[in-house]
């Protein structure tokens, strides 16, 4: 499986940080993307919308 994590320059200092997963590669599954959010205080992704 190959990830890409992307997030917009423009985002940079928002909090918590939308971030855009893109699912590049996936031997049995499908590819896409998927908008999370990044929480720096806790350093977890959360499911989100763009």
């Amino acid at each position: 499986m190959v990830l890409f994590l992307h997030r917009q320059a423009d985002d940079a200092e928002a909090s918590p940080r939308k971030i855009r997963l893109d699912i590049a590669k996936h031997r049995n599954g499908p590819l896409g993307r998927i908008w999370m959010r990044f929480h720096d205080a806790y350093g977890r992704f959360a499911e989100g919308s763009g």
